[in-house]
């Protein structure tokens, strides 16, 4: 420990005094440096309280004596107030605060996470202070705080206080979906031995009237006089503190697809169209396909209620659908439809026959595709009514009589995925 005088004179003498501990007489003292500016003194627990002082004398006489400093140890802090526990509300300001006596006290607060014994230091407002600011939210709930405080002497750890805080951690969603739906919203929420209470209301949030369930989920049924209805939720810790959830509505949706897109077969350039019809309020539609039978999904470009495509051997077999969503964020999904490349083909035509009176009429179409199957119909009403014979094959024989002068015939070859259609017209013509 060293005590320093500083003074302006000519011919300056130093001499440094001491006296003990509720004595009035003071003594030249004889340490190191008592006949200069500074006294170096040994710090020892038997020189605790006393007192050092210096004379000064200048080449002319003069003399002059400096204040008294005295020598005292520091004692080890001693906490007076503890922290207290809080509990708050989610957004609130938590402030925790240890009083402490002992000299040249420094402090450092530290936190402990809920259910761990690791403590950290804090670097929040006022964590070297003898006051912690702490915002109160979900995260830092069941937060336990202490202060270490310091001097020369040694520290002193305080008790610990827990933050308790109350706030809604999952928010109850809005619902849209059809007449007489089951609805159920539901709440989450931090905080000592929670209440729930849901409130409905039913003009927009202007009245708001306590509903019959008081747990963390609400379930009602969506009717048409509940179309339009917000629900709440007020969660009350043993505190009495209180939190209100966000409004969330219950809305009946007219969405339904009312047009399927249909599979689409043709040939190769051709292009593939398919149509989706919904109603709803505020459509927007989402085309996808699939090229893997519908593993996966992609997004398409097409947000119309139309979806076009040039058909490609790359293509062939693809599937697409329509995903509709009303204003509300509702959505429903149309059914697959698939782009099929079919190379049916006609190379042979039927031919027009005329004969005699009672000779036999023979028609034949030639076709190429995969497992070609055929089904001749027969017309005598100009094509206003087809009805269907019992030839099944590529050749249709029919003997000509006057009743069947002017029939016409057509044939429909399909393939073997039953997808594609042809249609062909003949007559009958007697000589």
């Amino acid at each position: 420990m060293q005590f320093t005088v500083k003074a302006s004179g000519n011919g300056l003498t130093y001499q440094w005094q001491y006296r003990q501990p509720g004595s009035k007489i003071w003594k030249s003292t004889i340490l190191p440096g008592s006949r200069s500016d500074t006294l170096t003194v040994l710090a020892s627990s038997l020189r605790n309280g006393y007192q050092f002082r210096c004379v000064l004398n200048d080449a002319l006489g003069n003399r002059v004596t400096t204040d008294a400093a005295t020598l005292a140890f520091a004692k080890t802090p001693a906490i007076t107030q503890q922290p207290e526990s809080l509990a708050l509300c989610a957004g609130e300001t938590a402030q925790f605060t240890v009083t402490a006596t002992g000299g040249g006290l420094s402090y450092q607060w530290q936190y402990a996470k809920a259910g761990s014994s690791d403590w950290m230091d804090s670097t929040m407002p006022g964590a070297d202070t003898d006051t912690l600011s702490v915002e109160a939210t979900a995260a830092r709930n069941g937060e336990q705080y202490r202060c270490v405080i310091t001097n020369a002497a040694g520290s002193v750890v305080s008790d610990p206080a827990t933050l308790q805080v109350l706030a809604i951690t999952l928010q109850p969603k809005d619902f849209t979906g059809p007449a007489g739906s089951s609805v159920s919203f539901k709440v989450d929420a931090v905080g000592e031995n929670l209440s729930y209470q849901w409130q409905y209301s039913d003009n927009n949030g202007a009245k708001w009237t306590n509903g019959a369930s008081r747990t963390d989920v609400y379930n009602t049924k969506l009717t048409a006089s509940r179309n339009g209805r917000l629900v709440r939720c007020i969660v009350t810790d043993e505190y009495g503190d209180s939190v209100i959830s966000d409004a969330a509505s219950m809305r009946i949706s007219s969405l339904a697809i009312t047009e399927q897109p249909e599979d689409y077969i043709g040939a190769a350039n051709s292009t593939a169209e398919f149509t989706v019809a919904a109603t709803g309020d505020g459509l927007s539609y989402q085309w996808q396909f699939s090229d893997n039978g519908g593993g996966k999904w992609s997004r398409s470009s097409v947000t119309a209620p139309v979806y076009s495509a040039r058909l490609t051997a790359a293509k062939n077999g693809r599937l697409v659908r329509c995903i509709v969503t009303d204003q509300y964020g509702t959505s429903v999904t149309s059914k697959s439809a698939k782009m099929i490349l079919s190379n049916l083909a006609i190379t042979g035509q039927p031919q027009d026959y005329t004969g005699a009176l009672n000779s036999t009429a023979a028609f034949m179409v030639i076709a190429e595709g995969e497992g070609l199957t055929y089904q001749w119909q027969i017309s005598d009403t100009g094509g206003a009514k087809w009805s269907k014979s019992t030839a099944t094959s590529a050749v249709y024989s029919a003997k000509l009589t006057a009743a069947k002068d002017g029939r016409l015939v057509r044939c429909i070859v399909t393939d073997q995925n039953g997808y594609c259609i042809y249609f062909f017209l003949k007559y009958f013509i007697r000589n």
